[in-house]
């Protein structure tokens, strides 16, 4: 059976633009790199599943539903906070609790969801 998830892709039209955005709005870090093929994969400081993002110019690829990475962090508040510095869009600002854990969802460079969650004890 499943056991882990190892990496996690994204189709991007504008390819150096998206691989720009999520390394320096997001801080990732290129794991592995191809240009040739407008491909690379990224991932956070502290390891885990790596992002994928592959470039596939001049295609109409469907809106928010290609994918959703979703990341864990330490603070979402004060994540949230950073990112709306950078000037990243916050689509649905911190919310839950409830279950355990609260989640907020940003909007990188071509309006893909990007969701973020804490784990929470409120």
């Amino acid at each position: 059976m499943l056991k882990s998830i190892d990496l996690v892709e994204i189709r991007v039209k504008d390819w150096k633009s998206a691989v720009e955005w999520y390394q320096e709005k997001l801080s990732l870090k290129v794991a592995a790199w191809d240009p040739d093929d407008e491909y690379c994969q990224l991932e956070p400081e502290g390891g885990g599943c790596r992002l994928g993002l592959y470039g596939v110019p001049g295609v109409e690829l469907g809106g928010r539903s290609r994918c959703l990475p979703t990341f864990q962090v330490d603070d979402l508040v004060a994540t949230v906070q950073t990112l709306r510095e950078r000037g990243v869009g916050v689509e649905r600002d911190v919310s839950g609790g409830e279950e355990g854990f609260r989640a907020a969802d940003i909007v990188d460079c071509e309006g893909n969801l990007i969701q973020l969650y804490e784990w929470y004890q409120g």
